[in-house]
């Protein structure tokens, strides 16, 4: 029996799904993006656990992400499932977050772009189109953060839930004894499921707690937009491949262009994005791990009065421990993300492509 002939079943099986079988476009790649983000934090699970630990745990300020690994893998109460504590909680998260973070995203610019073309002052849709393409980075980062806002505001309970299975256990008051800087008792059990954490936080801490942190989450979803709008904008311009090579960007079908571009590019923009807003990502982690930033009840009645309250906890951080205080984890976290990140986009577009060959989409796009 000839290759062919072994392969025409499937052909003909691939060619009526594709047929028969219709998912919008935007739906694709919302489930693309939410798949792609579990699979890669899987394998890079432990320098997710050890950037949390690190964030919130000023003893380890100064502590490598690997001697952090180390100390942990060697602790008779801990041992290397901890490196994994919370995982389920955190994929599901992800899932959660991407989907809808993916699926707006694309709704959004898709509305923003239809706006342009079809209410500019100009009734010619040239001119219109011309817009769109003039500003399609300002697009993608309005388009991104509305997203990001949507998916904190849906999933917020659910990265609670997390940060607070990482540190279940963990004793975080140090030497920040000093300072009145006390985590809040966890309530939460180990062995409990997601949904059952979630009920028992909002009966013993009430219902908003579940939202703990959700202004600094609004405003870190400048981050995601930031990465998709960069990465968005070198994916157009096959920008890293002509850095790497000098040359003209590679064919299709090359190792470089289905593999190093998606890489190289969500590299870049991750990096740029947890620059610009890790410091609030280490005040965002303190609060949901159930910390007090401010060391005085004058400071923490002065925040509940104050809707900016998030600014004099980032102060309060720099008296602390200085300013290094603000960028504790870096190391970790960048290695960690950038890492993700570029596995992430990478599966992600492959998956893409994957789906686009097996459902019928409205659009290419």
């Amino acid at each position: 029996m000839t290759t062919k002939a072994v392969l025409a079943p499937w052909a003909y099986h691939k060619q009526f799904l594709a047929s028969s079988l219709h998912i919008s476009n935007d739906l694709l790649h919302a489930i693309s993006g939410s798949v792609a983000s579990a699979i890669s934090i899987t394998l890079f699970y432990p320098l997710e656990t050890i950037r949390t630990r690190l964030q919130v745990d000023s003893r380890k300020a100064s502590v490598s992400s690997f001697r952090a690994i180390y100390e942990i893998v060697t602790n008779e109460n801990e041992g290397i499932s901890y490196l994994y504590k919370g995982w389920s909680s955190l994929v599901m998260a992800l899932l959660c977050l991407n989907f809808v973070y993916f699926y707006c995203f694309r709704a959004f610019r898709r509305c923003i772009e239809h706006y342009f073309v079809e209410y500019t002052e100009n009734p010619e849709m040239k001119n219109g189109l011309e817009v769109v393409s003039n500003h399609k980075v300002a697009i993608d980062l309005v388009a991104g953060y509305l997203a990001g806002v949507v998916g904190v505001l849906l999933t917020g309970p659910l990265w609670l839930v997390n940060t607070r299975l990482k540190l279940q256990g963990l004793d975080l008051c140090g030497k920040d004894n000093e300072s009145k800087t006390k985590p809040k008792k966890s309530l939460i059990k180990a062995d409990h499921g997601i949904i059952s954490c979630i009920c028992e936080i909002a009966s013993k801490e009430g219902i908003l707690t579940l939202w703990s942190g959700t202004t600094t989450s609004i405003v870190l979803s400048i981050n995601p937009a930031i990465q998709l709008g960069m990465y968005e904008l070198l994916k157009r311009n096959h920008f890293v491949l002509i850095i790497l090579t000098r040359s003209t960007p590679a064919k299709d079908d090359s190792v470089q262009s289905k593999v190093i571009v998606p890489f190289g590019n969500a590299l870049l923009a991750k990096f740029l994005a947890t620059i610009i807003t890790y410091p609030i990502q280490v005040l965002q982690t303190r609060h949901r791990a159930g910390m007090n930033t401010s060391p005085s009840s004058k400071q923490q009645k002065d925040r509940a009065k104050n809707h900016c309250g998030w600014i004099n906890d980032l102060k309060a951080i720099t008296q602390q421990h200085g300013f290094r205080g603000l960028y504790r984890g870096l190391e970790s976290k960048l290695l960690q993300t950038l890492l993700n990140s570029g596995l992430m986009f990478l599966i992600y577009e492959h998956l893409v492509e994957l789906l686009r060959g097996v459902f019928s989409t409205e659009e290419a796009s």
